[in-house]
């Protein structure tokens, strides 16, 4: 999580590989490229250039598609597109690549993929006003926590969380948080965990545990040079002491 350093890097990847593009490169090559525009569009959002991301991102899932493999097309939007897409606020830009997942998953024969799908369609669902059955989402968190490791990232479990108390579900936010820290008490998104968390503090009342959170969230988010968890975790602060 030192995503400047990251961002630099993968800037630079970009460059280098832009060569292996233009001369008809090994396929694996092709694929890494791909690989690293999904990391680029996703490290845009974290960095706070959530336009920049955007693009980056239908970029990413134009060449995934053009490729012509499955398994890439899978991993691309499974792995960062549709993620980036969410943290944009871009959901109904994200319903064709869920469909086009949904679609790859099935002409690949990769069942195991289908959970991260179904994960998409409820978190969006529950985003966008549609007030899922409560159930629609505990039994996809189910089936991403249940499946495949590759499939139990903690930025996936974030969306979960977010989605939950975006439903009126903050018990069940508050489970998949504590699922997230009982397996690592420095997981992947801390910032953001730590700022749902005290969505779900908020939720039940304590108020005090709230703010020390959202405190701790903002430390976090400024330790991994991310802005765009920064100004989340300070808007969330701001309502709280306004309320108060």
């Amino acid at each position: 999580c030192d995503f400047g350093s990251a961002l630099a890097r993968v800037e630079a990847l970009i460059e280098e590989m832009q060569g292996d593009a233009e001369s008809g490169g090994p396929r694996f090559q092709i694929h890494q490229r791909m690989n690293v525009e999904v990391q680029l569009a996703a490290l845009n959002w974290l960095k706070g250039r959530p336009r920049e991301a955007v693009r980056i991102a239908r970029l990413a899932a134009r060449d995934a598609e053009d490729a012509g493999h499955d398994l890439t097309l899978i991993h691309c939007l499974a792995q960062g597109i549709i993620w980036t897409l969410f943290q944009c606020r871009e959901y109904e830009a994200a319903r064709p690549y869920i469909e086009k997942l949904r679609r790859a998953i099935y002409k690949g024969g990769m069942a195991a993929w289908i959970p991260v799908a179904d994960c998409y369609d409820a978190v969006i669902a529950a985003m966008t006003d549609e007030s899922p059955d409560p159930e629609r989402l505990r039994a996809a968190y189910a089936g991403v926590h249940e499946g495949m490791v590759q499939l139990r990232h903690h930025a996936r479990y974030a969306m979960f969380a977010e989605a939950m108390l975006a439903n009126g579900q903050p018990a069940d936010a508050s489970r998949v948080i504590r699922d997230v820290f009982g397996a690592s008490s420095d997981p992947w998104g801390k910032p953001e965990l730590l700022r749902l968390r005290a969505a779900t503090e908020r939720a039940g009342g304590r108020t005090g545990e709230a703010e020390a959170t959202l405190r701790a969230a903002l430390r976090a988010a400024r330790t991994a040079g991310s802005p765009a968890w920064e100004l989340r975790a300070a808007h969330d602060l701001a309502l709280l002491l306004g309320e108060r």
